[in-house]
């Protein structure tokens, strides 16, 4: 038995269906205001449904999952980086030696970002970026179950090969998915919404030592 949609359902897909094949066409993204100019003839509900798929499209577009890897990035490196030191000299009793050793573990996956090319042979390039994500990530979590020396070294390799993989990956597909006329433009807004995660971050630990 076939599933028909809910006529409520039908003509705004149609719409932001075909808007879709006319852009993929033109190589553009569908427009909020033809969307909506479309969508307003067939009444105000219609409009709402229309202006929720037009949302969905724009966040499931190449510069949406940029975004998002940019604030997850963000986030995962300036927990650690603001949480590191002092975890390490309270909670493992580093002195300025170890944590030398630390910084110095935390560079080598640096020297080896160039592998990414031999593993872009097996997997495609954004779900690399994806596992990478999930390696730094993983890395960064495992970090507070750990506190002792060999713990926090293997974490802080594992955390490292994840973010340097990443932002190898993030920075190519940022110049593969961008136009190039707006480039410049496009990259300074994932910067600054990089920042912005960064700064969030650190005032949401500021505010948990406050709380907790």
């Amino acid at each position: 038995m076939r599933l028909s949609l809910c006529p409520a359902f039908r003509e705004p897909l149609a719409i932001w269906r075909n808007l879709i094949y006319r852009c993929r066409a033109a190589q553009t993204r569908p427009l909020s205001n033809e969307i909506c100019l479309a969508a307003a003839r067939s009444g105000p509900e219609k409009l709402r449904m229309a202006k929720r798929f037009d949302f969905l499209a724009q966040w499931r577009s190449p510069m949406g999952m940029l975004m998002m890897m940019t604030v997850a990035m963000g986030v995962a490196f300036s927990v650690w980086r603001a949480l590191i030191n002092n975890f390490a000299v309270e909670r493992v009793a580093f002195t300025g030696a170890e944590i030398g050793l630390l910084q110095s573990l935390r560079e080598v996956p640096g020297f080896l970002a160039f592998t990414t090319v031999l593993f872009l042979l097996v997997v495609y390039e954004q779900r690399f970026a994806l596992i990478a994500r999930i390696v730094l990530g993983a890395g960064t979590m495992a970090t507070g179950f750990f506190p002792s020396e060999l713990g926090l070294y293997v974490t802080t390799m594992v955390m490292s090969i994840g973010f340097h993989y990443f932002e190898t990956a993030r920075q190519s597909l940022t110049l593969q998915w961008l136009d190039k006329e707006n480039t410049a433009a496009q990259m300074g807004r994932l910067v600054a919404v990089g920042s912005f995660a960064s700064i969030a971050s650190f005032g949401l630990i500021y505010l948990f030592f406050q709380i907790l």
